[in-house]
């Protein structure tokens, strides 16, 4: 992923700020981030944004220079406050990062639905384990554990 984030970089800084361009991906001078939003109950993102961020060999600050939407292929340069489209020369490392976010959303969607499952299922397990136990007597939240007893008098369980 570094090596498309760096062509997409260079291509970027080529054709908009060719007196900058970035030879490789440095921490203090040419650091990008891939950042997304994925709204509550979606699957997929939102948005997905690749900020382009500069900073100066004797100061410790980034500032994001360009701001890369790619849902829409377009670019914010934030320093001269301009909007522009992607070069063509880039949609398909474009393409790319979006599929790579796309599927990083997905494994976690997934994980989290195992994760729901598994707690679903030792929640079962204890009750059969317990007979003494019953789901009438908890509060039960949308991850399937139980938080708090409902009668105060009966927090005493044989089984523990």
């Amino acid at each position: 992923m570094a090596q498309t984030v760096l062509r997409v970089m260079q291509v970027v800084y080529r054709h908009f700020d060719p007196f900058h361009q970035p030879a490789e991906i440095d921490p203090w001078l040419f650091s990008p981030s891939l950042s997304y939003q994925v709204d509550e109950g979606s699957s997929e993102p939102s948005i997905i944004i690749l900020n382009l961020r500069e900073g100066l060999p004797d100061y410790l600050a980034m500032n994001t220079h360009f701001m890369i939407n790619l849902n829409t292929s377009r670019i914010h340069d934030k320093f001269k406050d301009i909007r522009f489209p992607c070069p063509v020369e880039i949609t398909s490392e474009l393409e790319e990062l979006r599929h790579i976010v796309r599927s990083e959303v997905a494994r976690k969607n997934h994980e989290r639905k195992m994760a729901i499952t598994q707690q679903r299922v030792r929640f079962k397990e204890r009750l059969e384990v317990c007979p003494f136990r019953s789901r009438s007597f908890y509060i039960v939240n949308s991850n399937w554990k139980p938080i708090l007893p409902m009668f105060p008098g009966l927090l005493y369980s044989p089984c523990g």
